[in-house]
Protein backbone atom coordinates (compact mmCIF):
# COMPACT_ATOMS: atom_id res chain seq x y z
CA UNK A 1 0.00 0.00 0.00
CA UNK A 2 1.31 3.81 -1.19
CA UNK A 3 1.44 6.02 1.25
CA UNK A 4 -1.05 8.19 -0.74
CA UNK A 5 -3.67 5.68 -0.55
CA UNK A 6 -4.21 4.49 2.88
CA UNK A 7 -6.88 3.82 5.12
CA UNK A 8 -9.75 6.36 5.24
CA UNK A 9 -8.05 8.91 3.19
CA UNK A 10 -9.22 10.14 -0.50
CA UNK A 11 -7.00 9.46 -3.35
CA UNK A 12 -6.84 12.95 -4.05
CA UNK A 13 -5.78 13.97 -1.17
CA UNK A 14 -1.80 15.04 0.20
CA UNK A 15 -0.36 13.50 3.09
CA UNK A 16 -0.83 14.83 6.16
CA UNK A 17 -4.02 17.30 5.20
CA UNK A 18 -6.98 16.73 7.33
CA UNK A 19 -9.52 15.01 6.34
CA UNK A 20 -12.60 17.20 5.89
CA UNK A 21 -16.01 15.69 5.45
CA UNK A 22 -18.43 18.16 4.20
CA UNK A 23 -21.11 19.31 6.13
CA UNK A 24 -23.99 18.00 4.98
CA UNK A 25 -22.35 14.40 4.92
CA UNK A 26 -21.69 14.64 8.90
CA UNK A 27 -25.66 15.68 9.07
CA UNK A 28 -26.64 12.89 7.22
CA UNK A 29 -24.45 10.72 9.35
CA UNK A 30 -25.80 12.14 12.42
CA UNK A 31 -29.36 11.58 11.26
CA UNK A 32 -28.77 8.61 10.57
CA UNK A 33 -27.42 7.70 13.63
CA UNK A 34 -30.44 9.54 15.23
CA UNK A 35 -32.75 7.26 13.19
CA UNK A 36 -31.03 4.47 14.52
CA UNK A 37 -31.43 5.48 18.00
CA UNK A 38 -34.77 6.15 17.97
CA UNK A 39 -35.98 2.79 16.32
CA UNK A 40 -34.01 1.27 18.75
CA UNK A 41 -35.83 3.18 21.96
CA UNK A 42 -39.36 2.26 19.87
CA UNK A 43 -39.96 6.28 19.27
CA UNK A 44 -41.25 7.60 16.15
CA UNK A 45 -37.55 9.22 14.50
CA UNK A 46 -37.69 13.40 14.38
CA UNK A 47 -37.80 13.72 10.15
CA UNK A 48 -35.57 16.81 8.69
CA UNK A 49 -36.62 18.12 5.39
CA UNK A 50 -33.74 19.28 4.08
CA UNK A 51 -30.46 20.88 4.45
CA UNK A 52 -30.99 25.03 4.27
CA UNK A 53 -34.45 23.94 6.77
CA UNK A 54 -32.55 22.00 9.13
CA UNK A 55 -29.66 24.93 9.01
CA UNK A 56 -32.42 27.73 9.73
CA UNK A 57 -33.94 25.64 12.69
CA UNK A 58 -30.63 25.14 13.93
CA UNK A 59 -29.50 28.60 13.97
CA UNK A 60 -33.12 30.39 15.20
CA UNK A 61 -32.55 27.86 18.26
CA UNK A 62 -28.49 29.03 18.70
CA UNK A 63 -30.26 32.71 18.63
CA UNK A 64 -32.80 31.52 20.78
CA UNK A 65 -35.62 32.17 18.25
CA UNK A 66 -38.31 30.83 16.85
CA UNK A 67 -38.50 29.23 13.40
CA UNK A 68 -41.53 31.87 12.21
CA UNK A 69 -38.87 34.42 14.51
CA UNK A 70 -35.89 33.69 12.22
CA UNK A 71 -37.47 33.97 9.34
CA UNK A 72 -35.11 33.10 5.77
CA UNK A 73 -32.01 31.37 5.79
CA UNK A 74 -29.30 33.75 6.90
CA UNK A 75 -26.03 32.06 5.66
CA UNK A 76 -24.21 31.90 2.95
CA UNK A 77 -23.39 27.87 2.66
CA UNK A 78 -23.62 27.28 -1.34
CA UNK A 79 -23.46 30.99 -2.28
CA UNK A 80 -20.27 32.72 -4.05
CA UNK A 81 -21.72 35.84 -3.46
CA UNK A 82 -22.79 37.21 0.28
CA UNK A 83 -26.84 37.26 0.60
CA UNK A 84 -29.75 39.56 0.39
CA UNK A 85 -31.97 38.32 3.10
CA UNK A 86 -33.21 41.33 5.10
CA UNK A 87 -37.10 42.54 4.03
CA UNK A 88 -36.16 45.57 1.91
CA UNK A 89 -33.56 43.47 0.10
CA UNK A 90 -35.74 40.69 -0.67
CA UNK A 91 -38.73 43.18 -1.72
CA UNK A 92 -36.20 44.78 -4.27
CA UNK A 93 -35.28 41.50 -5.98
CA UNK A 94 -38.86 41.03 -5.88
CA UNK A 95 -40.26 43.97 -7.72
CA UNK A 96 -37.36 43.58 -10.22
CA UNK A 97 -38.21 39.95 -11.02
CA UNK A 98 -41.49 41.00 -11.68
CA UNK A 99 -40.82 43.43 -14.10
CA UNK A 100 -38.46 41.33 -15.90
CA UNK A 101 -41.79 38.78 -15.30
CA UNK A 102 -44.13 41.63 -17.20
CA UNK A 103 -41.67 42.83 -19.63
CA UNK A 104 -41.42 38.52 -21.05
CA UNK A 105 -44.84 37.94 -20.92
CA UNK A 106 -45.30 40.85 -22.81
CA UNK A 107 -42.25 39.71 -25.62
CA UNK A 108 -43.94 36.49 -25.84
CA UNK A 109 -47.47 37.54 -26.07
CA UNK A 110 -46.16 40.22 -29.45
CA UNK A 111 -43.96 36.52 -30.75
CA UNK A 112 -47.15 34.81 -30.32
CA UNK A 113 -48.92 37.92 -32.44
CA UNK A 114 -45.68 37.92 -34.66
CA UNK A 115 -46.55 35.02 -36.65
CA UNK A 116 -43.29 34.15 -37.19
CA UNK A 117 -41.58 30.50 -36.47
CA UNK A 118 -39.79 30.18 -32.99
CA UNK A 119 -38.56 27.71 -30.96
CA UNK A 120 -41.13 26.17 -28.50
CA UNK A 121 -38.20 24.79 -25.92
CA UNK A 122 -36.82 28.20 -25.50
CA UNK A 123 -39.41 30.00 -24.81
CA UNK A 124 -41.18 27.61 -22.28
CA UNK A 125 -38.00 27.20 -20.53
CA UNK A 126 -37.75 30.64 -20.43
CA UNK A 127 -41.02 31.29 -19.01
CA UNK A 128 -41.20 28.20 -16.39
CA UNK A 129 -38.14 29.83 -15.52
CA UNK A 130 -39.36 33.74 -14.37
CA UNK A 131 -42.98 32.35 -13.34
CA UNK A 132 -41.24 29.88 -10.70
CA UNK A 133 -38.93 32.34 -9.77
CA UNK A 134 -41.00 35.49 -9.29
CA UNK A 135 -43.26 33.95 -6.45
CA UNK A 136 -40.85 32.45 -4.73
CA UNK A 137 -38.69 35.69 -4.29
CA UNK A 138 -42.27 37.13 -3.06
CA UNK A 139 -42.91 34.39 -0.61
CA UNK A 140 -39.27 34.94 1.21
CA UNK A 141 -40.23 38.83 1.08
CA UNK A 142 -43.19 37.80 2.86
CA UNK A 143 -41.73 35.13 5.39
CA UNK A 144 -38.64 37.59 5.92
CA UNK A 145 -41.43 40.35 6.76
CA UNK A 146 -43.38 38.54 9.14
CA UNK A 147 -40.05 37.45 11.04
CA UNK A 148 -39.34 40.91 10.99
CA UNK A 149 -42.46 42.16 13.01
CA UNK A 150 -42.42 39.11 15.06
CA UNK A 151 -38.96 40.27 16.27
CA UNK A 152 -39.81 43.54 17.24
CA UNK A 153 -43.00 42.83 18.31
CA UNK A 154 -41.63 40.30 20.84
CA UNK A 155 -38.33 42.62 21.29
CA UNK A 156 -36.01 39.82 20.05
CA UNK A 157 -32.90 40.59 17.72
CA UNK A 158 -31.13 38.87 15.09
CA UNK A 159 -27.53 38.55 15.03
CA UNK A 160 -26.75 38.19 11.53
CA UNK A 161 -23.70 35.88 9.92
CA UNK A 162 -20.70 37.78 8.67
Amino acid sequence: MSEKNKPGQSPGRRRGEPNRVPYYKRVEKQEDAERRQAAAEGREPVLRRGFYRRAVEEDAARQGLTVEEYGVYKGSAGSAVKPVNSAGGLLAISIVLTVITLFCTVMFIMLLLGGEPFNWGEIAFGLVMVYIFTPWSWWYYYVERRAEKLRRERGKTLIRPE
